[in-house]
């Protein structure tokens, strides 16, 4: 009972706290003086005290672990920043802070303890006596609450004794173990010296030293005398003071900060008192300036609050004091008055005005009075910071008053915030349920949101919402009975971790939606998100299903259909996963009244197989190792069947070498042999099977030759089967195909990746069965070749309308041994020749085959070396014929042979034919792959359907462009004399068929048609499938529809089967067989309307008829009733 009392200022201190600590969290530096009165106002303001702690007392309440104090010495005051480190053991400590001779300016505070500053002689007075005792009477404390590690920063000014000839500064140290000062002293400074420090350094106008606990700093320095040119006495006169006030208004909801930056010019006489004055209902933050005497307390006034600033000492020149006011006012307040800072007592006084509100209000003059409105530009630093503008977003509004007097009414106005949103959503449709994901982005306006509602699709379970770094929270609440009727599910609510925007924030949501049955035939609807709180909704959905499963459209309703191909470009973020596919995608503008409805059925499975074989033919067999690529969709296969010939239906003859098989057995059936092959389970998408046989014979001896037929492999019961085989060879054996059909050859570097293309001599490949290829071995005994080859062979050849056919070849010969290179022309030309730019007369020799010619290179050899050089041939292929209506072409290239039974290896030929004006290629017979694009009926069919061709290669365009790069550079090798030749190939300024082949090949045999010869039979042959199918009609009864399916049919089969020539004429009987199709459609459309008419005619005929009986029978009632009526009229006259 005793003690109670003695702690009731140390409440009163505890108590007042709280606002110098909420000074301190604002944005600028909080001042820490408080008058007696304002504190017993905070106190009620805080409401009841909580009782004290009842702890028994202790030293050990803190540690101060060291002190800095550094700062300079500026006409006769000291400034200084002094940083403490304290730790705090317990609730609250009381910390001795000594600095007697000092006046505090600001403390601040960085840590879990608040300090609040108050003379020790207060803070004493509510402590036990045995802690008064411990602590000093005199000087500054501080009140710490909370327990931990503080940073503790002090702003202070210490006067300083200057004397003439000498200066001393004398401060009173905290009790730390150790305290640090370093102090940088006037110009005029000699010989600094610190007294009674542990240690000192001192020179150069600075002082560093180190003092012990509880000490007494003493720096003392010697002065330079000066020169006085001016009496020291004080003028008489009274101070003219002129005034410019910068005051900065920051308005935010509920509050407004003013800060008002007072510049004094002072002229006459020093000055030590300054007036100011501003507005009722303003509370004072806090005074910053120099040399106060005592911290001022502003009182009322003739309606105003008046605040008098007193110094220590007169000041003269420029002074500046920061004035710093708050106001809180109602948030329904629509009008704010700008607070009227004067400086009564100035001579003359300016003002400049800045407002800016918070990023959620707007504000405008409702009305201003002497102000003139500037440009936000003209505003300084200083003010830019008090508003907290950095330059970007909205300006403040500053105003300029250069009479004193003025007055401003500022209208405020919260910022709604406008929010739209956008929905793109995806719902999978799987076996037990439906997979729904949705990204909603929320375009913010305005001013920034704190969360938002929205409903879920009915029987939605939601997984995952957002991210940590967004959402703060979220839940769900159920609809209501009358919300559960109309088909709404829940309402889901989140809430964000900050305020978003504004600017766009997207939101993720996953979930899913349980099917109700799994039945074959089953309904569902489309989920659909709905936002809440939104000015404008937009929205994507798609959805889609496993392959397994088929989508059907049943109804929509406020949706527009959108291609799934489209969504990419619309910024949608889903897609299917594996083994599903997107079927349906839309949008909607507005999101009323939108809903869909789709139907669920299961699939059959659809196959389709890519056969890559690699056929090795070696002296004693033929290997065969392939791959069976399955595509399976909609569903899963757990077998296949696989037809091969009989003498492979043996156990061991064809092995599946795969993971993926778990058991393969065959059986004879019709005389084929048929594999049934179980998989380990059943499997979908993509996966391959390995398989192998050997195709075993006598070992071959030089120049024998064997016929080996590759067997048929058909995979049943798939969708499309199509092929690739490619050949492999040893050196010694040649390879030939003597008998193929159904089968198209392949470049090389078009083949698989899986196909070694380096070691493939020729490729083929198919697209349907039946097909069957007879390779003829030969085998040679291997001679390496001499040091000679041909890096590149180049043909021109221009055929004329005469037959002449001129060729002129161009040849990249490099040469390391040979004397001479053997040419071989057909019989009968005359040929021209140049080698490395000059012209030769060349040897005519026998040879195997006929004459040859001998081109000496003794001379070019010397010259070049091994680098390669150019050899030209220009000659004409004996005229067999004009060509007229069409012809066939034999071009043969040059051979050159080389030694007995060899010829010098060809590395690259390319072949560029110019076929007269008029005529068109009906077909190329070559093993050279064609670079150009083929634009054919059957081409531009093969392409859609995804059918490669002999020209449809990925990588045509890049060969085309790689083959004429070495023409060109084949044929800049050497100049280009113009004098060479006679008579000169001339090249048509058209552009050539260009061919090209990595592997020595060189024939080439074409057909040739005259363009209006052949438009020509193409119509006649569309008229006579036209007329066939007329008459077929007539005559046997066949419909016209059935007719055209045929003879599509027929020209499908015919293309697959049959050789390129034919290509032409079975497109124009297939657009004849889509003519007669079309035409049977008309028909049975046509009749279909004239039967509908004709039933409305009849419809109207017997209603016609109707009215005109019921019409009969109205006129037989009223003769009779007029009969009647006669009748009775005659009967009353007689009687």
């Amino acid at each position: 009972m005793t003690r109670q009392p003695a702690r009731l200022p140390l409440l009163l201190v505890l108590a007042a706290c709280a606002a110098p600590a909420a000074a301190q969290e604002r944005p600028r530096d909080a001042e820490v003086f408080r008058a007696y009165e304002e504190l017993l106002e905070l106190l009620e303001a805080e409401g009841p005290v909580p009782p004290p702690e009842t702890e028994a007392p202790s030293p050990a309440r803190f540690v101060l672990r060291g002190a800095r104090l550094t700062g300079a010495v500026e006409g006769g005051l000291a400034h200084l920043e002094a940083t403490l480190d304290v730790e705090v053991a317990r609730s609250w400590a009381v910390l001795p802070l000594g600095l007697d001779e000092a006046d505090l300016l600001a403390v601040r505070g960085e840590g879990p303890g608040r300090p609040a500053p108050a003379p020790m002689a207060l803070l004493r007075s509510g402590l036990s006596p045995q802690e008064r005792e411990r602590l000093p009477a005199t000087g500054h404390g501080l009140l710490l609450r909370g327990p931990g590690r503080t940073t503790v920063r002090l702003s202070l000014v210490v006067p300083a004794r200057l004397r003439p000839g000498a200066g001393e500064l004398v401060l009173t140290l905290p009790g730390a173990a150790l305290s640090q000062l370093e102090l940088s002293l006037p110009e005029d400074a000699l010989r600094p010296s610190a007294v009674g420090a542990l240690s000192t350094r001192a020179g150069d106008g600075r002082v560093e030293a180190a003092y012990g606990p509880r000490a007494r700093a003493v720096v003392r320095w010697q002065r330079r005398r000066r020169l006085e040119s001016a009496p020291a006495a004080a003028s008489a006169r009274d101070p003219l003071l002129l005034a410019e006030i910068k005051t900065s208004l920051r308005i935010d909801e509920g509050a407004s900060v003013a800060v008002s930056r007072v510049h004094y010019s002072i002229h006459q006489a020093p000055c030590d008192r300054f007036v100011l004055r501003y507005p009722k209902g303003y509370t004072l933050l806090g005074v910053e300036a120099q040399g106060l005497a005592a911290y001022p307390t502003p009182r009322a006034v003739d309606g105003e609050q008046e605040l008098v600033v007193r110094l220590r000492r007169p000041v003269a020149g420029e002074y500046d004091l920061v004035l710093r006011l708050e106001r809180v006012f109602a948030a329904d307040e629509r009008q704010v008055a700008f607070p009227t800072v004067r400086a009564p007592g100035s001579e003359r006084e300016s003002s400049f005005l800045a407002v800016r509100a918070g990023a959620d209000l707007e504000i405008e003059p409702a009305d201003a009075s002497g102000l003139t409105q500037v440009d936000p530009r003209a505003l300084d630093r200083a003010q830019a910071a008090d508003l907290g503008w950095a330059g970007r977003g909205r300006p403040p509004l500053v105003f300029r008053s250069v009479r004193g007097a003025y007055g401003l009414i500022l209208r405020v106005r919260p910022i709604e915030a406008e929010v739209e949103g956008r929905v793109h959503s995806l719902a999978l449709v799987r076996e037990d349920e439906l997979a729904v994901a949705a990204a909603v982005r929320y375009t913010i306006r305005k001013r920034g949101i704190f969360g938002v509602r929205l409903r879920l699709p009915a029987g939605f379970q939601l997984l995952e919402c957002g991210d940590e770094r967004l959402v703060k929270d979220f839940r769900t609440e159920p609809p209501s009975p009358e919300e559960a009727r109309r088909g709404l599910g829940e309402r889901l609510v989140v809430d964000f971790a900050r305020e978003q925007g504004p600017g766009e924030v997207d939101l993720l949501l996953l979930g899913l939606v349980r099917r109700a049955s799994a039945a074959e035939d089953e309904r569902v609807a489309l989920p659909r998100f709905r936002l809440e709180g939104v000015a404008k909704e937009a929205g994507v959905l798609a959805i889609g299903a496993q392959h397994q499963l088929k989508l059907t459209l049943e109804e929509k309703r406020g949706l527009l259909p959108l291609g799934v191909d489209a969504l990419p470009g619309l910024g949608f973020p889903f897609g299917a996963g594996r083994g599903e596919e997107l079927v349906f995608a839309f949008r909607y503008p507005r999101p009323e009244g939108v809903s869909a409805r789709f139907s669920v059925r299961r699939r059959q499975p659809k196959v389709g197989v890519r056969v890559e074989a690699l056929v090795d033919a070696q002296a004693d067999r033929v290997s065969v190792r392939g791959v069976l690529r399955f595509t399976a969709r909609y569903a899963g296969i757990d077998r296949f069947r696989l037809r091969v010939p009989a003498d492979l239906a043996v156990p061991g003859a064809l092995k599946f070498e795969s993971t993926q098989v778990k058991d393969a057995r065959p059986q004879v059936v019709d005389g084929r042999g048929v594999w049934t092959v179980s998989l380990q389970g059943k499997r979908i998408g993509e996966f391959p099977v390995s398989f192998s046989y050997d195709l075993e014979h006598t070992a071959l001896r030089a120049g024998e030759q064997r016929e080996v037929l590759l067997r048929e492999l058909e995979v049943l019961d798939c969708f499309s089967e199509t092929g690739v085989f490619a050949l492999k060879k040893r050196e010694e054996i040649v390879v030939d195909a003597i008998d193929r059909e159904g089968l198209t050859t392949l470049e090389a570097r078009d083949l698989p990746d899986t196909l070694d293309a380096a070691e493939v001599v020729r490729a083929y490949h198919y697209v349907g069965h039946p097909y069957r290829l007879v390779l003829r071995l030969t085998k040679y005994d291997f001679k390496a070749p001499r040091g000679i080859q041909i890096r590149h062979l180049h043909l021109d050849e221009v055929v004329r309308a005469d037959g002449v056919v001129g060729v002129e070849a161009t040849l990249s010969v490099q040469n390391r041994s040979e004397q001479a290179l053997r040419v071989a022309l057909p019989a009968g030309v005359r040929p021209h020749i140049k080698v490395d730019g000059a012209r030769v007369t060349p040897t005519v020799a026998q040879g195997r085959d006929g004459s040859e010619l001998q081109i000496h290179l003794g001379t070019v050899g010397q010259r070049h070396g091994e680098a390669p050089f150019q050899v030209r041939i220009r000659y004409d292929l004996p005229r067999r014929g004009a060509l007229g209506a069409g012809a066939s072409l034999d071009l043969p290239a040059p051979r050159f042979p080389l030694g007995e039974d060899g010829e010098v290896p060809v590395l690259r030929c390319t072949r560029a034919v110019y076929l007269p004006s008029g005529y068109r290629p009906l077909a190329f017979d070559t093993p050279l792959q064609r670079l150009w694009r083929a634009d054919g009926f059957w081409d531009r069919l093969a392409r859609a359907a995804g059918i490669p061709g002999p020209t449809e290669a990925p990588r045509w365009r890049a060969g085309a462009l790689a083959a004429r790069a070495a023409i060109a550079e084949l044929k800049g090798l050497a100049p280009d004399a113009q004098d060479v030749f006679t008579p000169r190939l001339a090249l048509p300024s058209r552009a050539p068929y260009l061919l090209e082949s990595l592997e020595g090949e060189r024939s080439l045999r074409l057909v040739v048609v005259r363009s209006w010869l052949l438009n020509l039979l193409l119509l006649a042959l569309l008229a006579a499938v036209l007329a066939a199918g007329a008459l077929l009609e007539r005559r046997v009864g066949l419909s016209l529809g059935r007719a055209g399916l045929g003879a599509v049919a027929l020209s499908v089969l015919g293309v697959a089967s049959l050789g390129e020539a034919s290509h032409a004429p079975l497109a124009a009987v297939c657009g004849g067989g889509l003519g007669l199709a079309a035409l049977a459609t008309g028909r049975a459309v046509f009749a279909e309307l004239t039967r509908i008419r004709a039933e409305r005619l009849r419809e109207r005929a017997e209603v016609a008829a109707r009215v005109a009986q019921e019409r009969a029978r109205a006129a037989a009632a009223e003769a009779a009733a007029l009969e009647a009526t006669a009748e009775a009229e005659t009967r009353g006259g007689r009687s």
